[in-house]
């Protein structure tokens, strides 16, 4: 849990119940304390930043490869990029657990997407390819709880 401490000066801004986190972010939002020399307030507050995993990718099979296992109950998998390369020109179908949300072609792919690609609650990312052509890659993902 966060700390509240007595007010401090961080970059010419007094700060009014500073947030003591050890590896969470924090952003400074205007607040009705006391203010600063320039009429203004702030209060330092923790925001909960998720935690990127990465996993590698490498397999020649034209069966499911399940890339990330999937999380428990209420929580659900959240792809921040994904890149795949093949040796040659190839289909691949990305799922969500057995469902097919979205289907490349061609040797190389690169999703580095500004709105995470969302799979559903409780499933796997799994990958399938149309032939047994050797897929490498690498995939960055969090969990967050639906």
């Amino acid at each position: 849990m966060a700390n509240l401490s007595a007010c401090t000066t961080v970059g010419g801004r007094t700060i009014y119940g500073v947030v003591d986190a050890e590896s969470s972010p924090m952003v400074a939002l205007p607040c009705n304390g006391q203010e600063n020399e320039d009429g203004t307030s702030t209060l330092a507050v923790l925001i909960s930043q998720p935690v990127l995993a990465h996993v590698n990718i490498d397999f020649a099979s034209e069966s499911e490869q399940e890339i990330i296992a999937a999380p428990a109950a209420g929580y659900m998998i959240r792809i921040a990029a994904l890149e795949l390369i093949a040796l040659e020109n190839v289909e691949v179908a990305i799922k969500s657990g057995s469902t097919t949300i979205g289907t490349y072609r061609g040797t190389g792919m690169a999703l580095d997407a500004a709105v995470p690609i969302n799979l559903a609650e409780a499933e796997a990312l799994v990958i399938q390819a149309t032939s047994d052509v050797r897929i490498t890659g690498r995939c960055s993902y969090y969990e967050e709880a639906v």
